[in-house]
């Protein structure tokens, strides 16, 4: 068999809130522990799903030079974006679109960023509990790669959903816009 595949899930409800990480990493450090004890787990690599507290998604239109990568140009145009220094950032650019061609190219782009001490402290928290990062999963991001993957490209709006157990994620989206998003 190739690719991942899922042998065993857990869920484990927290007493209390939930302040965030790092504030309750012992709390679910002890929790991934306890889930582990649990002769199904075999392996010990993980899905992260970053919360979309943490996300910073935004659509960006931008020109690229002859001398420029598309990725550069990404980082450079996000700075006006992101709440923080872009070279603290984890950037992900699931949708991109040429839109004219010319001198450079136009394009467009549906652009995920994350603190890096973010993914830091959810690594850290997966290290202490014995088990390792496989894949770190933006939502958004996801979806548009779902669809991508299954469809092709997102020309007309679409709407894509993740439901979930205690949270879903709604999202209308094209090729290069984010029109709304809203975890419910």
């Amino acid at each position: 068999r190739q690719g991942l595949a899922i042998r065993e899930w857990g869920h484990k409800q927290l007493e209390g809130g939930f302040e965030g990480i790092p504030a309750e990493r012992d709390v679910l450090v002890s929790a991934l522990k306890d889930m582990m004890k649990n002769k199904k787990f075999a392996g010990k690599s993980a899905v992260v799903h970053i919360p979309p507290q943490n996300i910073s998604s935004f659509p960006i239109r931008f020109h690229v030079r002859e001398t420029e990568s598309i990725e550069s140009v990404i980082v450079r145009e996000s700075k006006g974006y992101i709440p923080f220094p872009v070279n603290e950032a984890i950037i992900d650019y699931p949708s991109t679109a040429a839109t004219a061609v010319g001198d450079g190219d136009q394009y467009t782009a549906t652009v995920i960023a994350v603190h890096k001490d973010t993914i830091k402290q959810y690594l850290l928290m997966l290290k202490q509990a014995g088990l390792s990062a496989e894949i770190i999963d933006f939502g958004l991001s996801s979806l548009i790669r779902l669809h991508q993957h299954l469809y092709t490209a997102i020309h007309e709006p679409a709407i894509l959903c993740h439901i979930g157990h205690t949270q879903s994620l709604l999202s209308i989206v094209s090729n290069d816009t984010i029109f709304a998003q809203r975890h419910v």
